[in-house]
């Protein structure tokens, strides 16, 4: 495909990708040099699987190769997510019910071609760093315990992932879309609400306490308790599958605290002390809380 980079805007630079506005509606998310094709097109594959089906995602139209990067042209969405909402003060309850009827609305879906997230998790154990041997063993053979499903697990459902358009919600970045069990999905949703990044310029102190009533909603609105997540929000050792996109979760315990604690980034694998608690990364990973317990129950 032929492309003028001077000639089209770039709106938005993230980790892996570029997105450029296109004529007629549509963007381009054009992968950085050196990633794989692998990677770009599975989340192309990925999208045209659910086309058709229904659902509030958004459309993929092509996949490209520029100069060497890969990327998919999709459709171009006009509207805030609903992170950014919650931030500017929307209503937490009126959101929170929108996006779990969303995400009961995917969950609804059958994929049961696509790959299983026990394949997705197995290899990101495998490449990730900072595990013994002994402890990838552990890992996989409690990751085979879990039960398989069919359902469509988006793998990286949070607000900022919803964008609210002018015509309903529709969900965006299907990179990490694969098949499981609901529970998988929930559990990887109710760990995002509560400690994905927050926005840059915003206050952290309200936000803390916005997460912790919106993880509250979001398990009333699911129909669904903390416990009966449990067993897709454990794990053993002390390291994460990075860049895998998936939950690998690790023990941590922490003083009147005998629970388990994910770690999705290795920056949050330092070692806690009584009274600190996982908290926003691009600072320590770790920050101390007079109010720690209260923001981990």
């Amino acid at each position: 495909m032929e492309f003028n980079f001077s000639q089209a805007p770039c709106v938005g630079r993230g980790n892996t990708a570029d997105v450029f506005l296109l004529d007629e509606g549509q963007v381009l998310k054009l992968f950085h040099s050196g990633y794989p094709e692998s990677g770009a097109r599975k989340e192309y594959d990925n999208a045209r699987q659910l086309a058709g089906k229904g659902l509030p995602v958004v459309e993929y139209h092509e996949f490209v190769e520029i100069e060497g990067r890969y990327g998919v042209i999709l459709q171009r969405l006009a509207g805030n997510s609903m992170l950014e909402a919650l931030a500017a003060g929307g209503d937490a309850e009126e959101i929170t019910a929108l996006f779990a009827r969303v995400h009961r609305q995917l969950l609804g879906c059958r994929l049961p071609e696509a790959p299983s997230y026990q394949e997705a998790l197995g290899w990101g154990i495998s490449q990730a760093e900072g595990l013994t041997e002994g402890q990838r063993g552990e890992m996989q053979v409690l990751l085979h315990t879990l039960p398989e499903g069919d359902c469509f697990c988006h793998g990286d459902y949070h607000f900022g992932n919803v964008l609210l358009t002018p015509e309903g919600p529709c969900v965006i970045d299907l990179m990490d879309a694969c098949r499981g069990p609901a529970q998988f999905d929930m559990a990887r949703s109710l760990f995002l609400i509560e400690f994905s990044p927050l926005p840059e310029g915003v206050e952290e102190e309200p936000l803390l306490c916005l997460r912790e009533l919106a993880a509250a909603l979001y398990l009333r609105e699911m129909g669904v308790e903390r416990e009966e997540l449990l067993p897709w929000m454990r794990g053993t050792g002390g390291g994460t599958a990075e860049g895998a996109g998936f939950p690998v979760l690790s023990r941590f315990p922490l003083p009147g605290k005998a629970d388990w604690v994910e770690a999705a980034h290795p920056a949050r694998l330092q070692k806690m002390e009584p009274g600190w608690c996982l908290t926003l990364p691009g600072k320590t990973g770790l920050e101390k809380h007079e109010n720690c317990e209260r923001i981990l129950e």
